[in-house]
């Protein structure tokens, strides 16, 4: 635990300094340009982006939890099982914390400085206009294919990829900004983390 937590809190350090030398110098400039050419990027953007919604996570966790109910009724707790609530864990963690730091940075969405001007963060606003930071849609990306990449090390490249590609398409379409996704990928990497220290400590150890 103590290799893992130093290397969080040091990882931190860094993601909030990144964070914050894209806040004041590349958020904005990244958002006025991709404005200006959203129309050509849109239509890639789109579908990519849909995967990771919100209402398809929350049945995919419900059917999740189901079958892993149904698993340790009938058969009993195995390996599998215990790997498969390791995915879902790892996903209920980094949803958990991402909506509550949403509500309490409320930060405002490209959308608002776009038709409004307004940049920056309001603070303890449940609205989707104002919970852009960490984004949704790239810690539940990340915390799942993370956690499919610690289960099976050598596709994590595989599980990696349709993440990025979710974080990107979400500021293509404007709907966050770069800072926005590097919290949220850094959430949900960190989430899978911690989960699989929790439920695997005995074997990490040895």
């Amino acid at each position: 635990m103590d290799r893992l937590a130093s290397k969080t809190l040091v990882s931190l350090v860094l993601v909030l300094g990144l964070s914050t030398l894209l806040f004041f110098f590349v958020d904005k400039p990244c958002i006025f340009f991709l404005a200006a050419h959203k129309e050509t990027l849109a239509s890639l953007a789109h579908p990519i982006s849909a995967l990771a919604k919100g209402n398809i996570w929350q049945s995919l966790l419900a059917l999740g939890l189901l079958i892993l109910f149904y698993h340790d009724y009938r058969y009993g707790s195995n390996r599998g099982s215990k790997e498969l609530f390791y995915i879902l864990l790892s996903i209920m963690i980094a949803s958990l914390l991402g909506e509550n730091l949403k509500f309490l940075l409320a930060r405002y969405r490209p959308t608002l400085l776009l038709s409004q001007g307004q940049y920056g963060f309001s603070f303890l606003v449940d609205h989707w206009s104002q919970n852009s930071t960490p984004s949704g849609h790239t810690f539940r990306a990340f915390s799942l294919m993370t956690a499919l990449g610690l289960t099976w090390p050598r596709y994590r490249w595989l599980f990696l990829t349709p993440a990025i590609l979710i974080a990107l398409s979400r500021v293509i379409l404007l709907d966050h900004y770069p800072s926005d996704i590097v919290l949220g990928a850094y959430l949900g990497i960190l989430s899978a983390l911690w989960a699989r220290w929790f439920l695997f400590y005995n074997e990490l150890c040895q």
